[in-house]
């Protein structure tokens, strides 16, 4: 029997055991309220009755404004009118309390009507995609006039109990079971699948230039270089320098963090990517090849890294219009000059400890007698002292402004 206060979708049946039955279908983003009956964003649970308040403050995180903001830019970015590149959602997720009618188009068939019950008895819940419904609904709140609604329909999988009605409390078990009961991919691995990140396109480019290229290049998917690799670098560390590079040490730790006026745009990252190689290859000059490539030195270490990003930001985006060609080549002479060996005196109690054999436990040498340094302390604070470090030996301190020379040590104030 169809319900009274219900609505045809046209969709395909299928099921999970013998107690529910899924259907497959599209649904605008402005039909998103009208389907479920209410409005899912966290701003909104307290209006909701009390059981399916209660629900969603259990099982849902509140989707915070940063998540937000970038569903809807990327919403604008990837799928409106003036796209630059193709984007997609994964499909959200609706669970019913109450079976569904379903008119299959021909007998036995799993083409067909779902007669989608839209009564307060028929509780909706949002399982999975809060944040991509939450980003939608903001972005047509903030832009009434820009009919959201015609740029994309979510892929939607509807649940229904298939004999017996379930509760709330049921339909939260399914959320559990969807976010939780699951093996997550390594970061690693999410920044090797990830085309869309200007940083990512940027890092990939750099990667594979002729001057990376020339000294081993980059290898992706890896955490680190194997002991058999004749890449330089990997794809995790490259980016980080090119975060840094491009904004500074705040943006440079999380891959999460946005800035609200990027130097890294569409426009102007085939420029700055020029520059990014000019900076290597001006590095790789000044030191000479086999000083250069020699992957056991400091400078080709993931902290190392990290700092050539920063230093490359302190003289383009911090010095400016202050940067002469000629402050630019004694920097880059200064920062080649340093020791960038492992045995550097001056690493010792700054950057860590002297090493020791495993076996004997004697300090490592070099045949000049210098000790080796093992590096001991916190990523942060090394990147953070090793950048003051440079600065000083490069003499891009005399240049700096005292608001500029400030260096984030602690993860307290990096994410502050």
């Amino acid at each position: 029997m169809i319900p009274p206060l219900s609505i045809p979708v046209d969709v395909v049946r299928g099921h999970y055991g013998d107690e529910i039955t899924t259907f497959q279908t599209q649904i605008r983003p402005d039909q998103i309220v009208q389907v479920l009956g209410h409005d899912p964003r966290s701003k909104n649970w307290k209006n909701l009755p009390r059981e399916l308040r209660e629900v969603y403050e259990n099982i849902q995180r509140p989707t915070t404004k940063q998540r937000r903001e970038g569903t809807s830019q990327y919403i604008e970015d990837r799928l409106g009118p003036n796209a630059t590149m193709i984007g997609a959602f994964p499909a959200i997720c609706i669970g019913m309390t109450r079976t569904a009618v379903f008119e299959p188009e021909r007998e036995g068939g799993i083409v067909g009507k779902l007669h989608l019950e839209l009564s307060t008895t028929n509780r909706r819940l949002m399982l999975d995609g809060l944040a991509r419904v939450a980003g939608a609904l903001d972005l047509m709140e903030e832009n009434p006039d820009a009919n959201v609604g015609d740029w994309f329909s979510f892929a939607v999988t509807l649940y229904s109990p298939t004999t017996t009605p379930m509760n709330l409390g049921q339909l939260g078990q399914l959320f559990y079971d969807f976010n939780f009961l699951q093996t997550p991919i390594t970061a690693t691995h999410a920044i090797a699948l990830d085309q869309s990140d200007l940083y990512v396109q940027l890092a990939n480019q750099l990667g594979e230039s002729a001057t990376v290229k020339r000294y081993g290049g980059m290898e992706r998917r890896a955490a680190s270089l194997g002991a058999k690799s004749t890449a330089i670098v990997v794809q995790r560390v490259l980016l980080r320098f090119v975060r840094g590079a491009a904004e500074g040490r705040r943006f440079q730790e999380s891959n999460l963090i946005r800035v609200p006026n990027p130097n890294l745009t569409r426009e102007g990252a085939l420029g700055l990517r020029r520059e990014l190689e000019e900076f290597i290859s001006d590095l790789a000059t000044n030191m000479g090849d086999n000083r250069f490539k020699d992957k056991d030195s400091l400078h080709l270490s993931a902290p190392g890294w990290q700092v050539l990003g920063l230093v490359f930001h302190d003289l383009k985006f911090k010095l400016g219009d202050r940067l002469t060609a000629k402050i630019r080549e004694e920097v880059m002479r200064h920062l080649a000059d340093i020791d960038w060996s492992r045995y550097n005196p001056d690493w010792i109690g700054m950057l860590g400890e002297p090493e020791r054999d495993s076996v004997t436990q004697e300090e490592i040498t070099d045949s000049a007698g210098r000790r080796r340094v093992a590096l001991s302390r916190a990523g942060r604070t090394t990147i953070a002292v090793l950048h003051r470090y440079v600065r000083q030996k490069t003499g891009i301190d005399q240049h700096l402004l005292e608001d500029e020379k400030v260096l984030i040590e602690s993860a307290e104030e990096e994410v502050a």
